[in-house]
């Protein structure tokens, strides 16, 4: 027994199975910077590894098996791709059919009138400029349906 500070310690009784496992499976501490420590850490938890697993690979008594971080590196890429390609086809969707909404509204809601040139369609754009001015021509020659009354 030891005495300490007045106090005394007694030494811990261990069961047979506690001191021949311990036999077997002796602790191996070692420092390391911290800098390593995180490394070290974060390669073991891409790899999925134990540290236990780790040492053995490196002293070829276990096959390393790195499909692990082969399977998440590749699936990761894939992801980043496919994400990638989902947000430029979104968006080169989304465009597409704005476009194709924007061309009907124009059709519909614009005012067309012929070229002098070509004779194609010029669409006046709601709201636009021309767009108000034919509008106030057609209110100054008191444009109405043939069916209305007249005021």
């Amino acid at each position: 027994m030891e005495v300490i500070g007045g106090n005394i310690l007694k030494k811990k009784n261990k069961p047979p199975s506690r001191i021949k496992y311990e036999n077997n499976n002796p602790v191996w501490s070692v420092r390391l910077t911290k800098e390593l420590y995180i490394a070290l850490n974060n390669f073991l938890r891409k790899s999925i590894q134990s540290r236990k697993e780790f040492i053995e690979i490196a002293l070829n008594k276990k096959e390393a098996k790195f499909t692990n971080i082969i399977d998440q590196e590749s699936s990761k890429g894939y992801k980043d791709g496919y994400d990638q390609g989902y947000k430029t086809g979104k968006n080169e969707k989304i465009k597409e059919v704005a476009n194709e909404y924007y061309q009907k509204a124009i059709k519909e809601y614009g005012i067309t009138i012929p070229c002098n040139e070509c004779n194609e369609e010029i669409f006046l754009l709601p709201d636009s400029d021309w767009h108000k001015l034919i509008i106030e021509f057609c209110k100054c020659r008191n444009l109405a349906h043939a069916k209305c009354p007249e005021k």
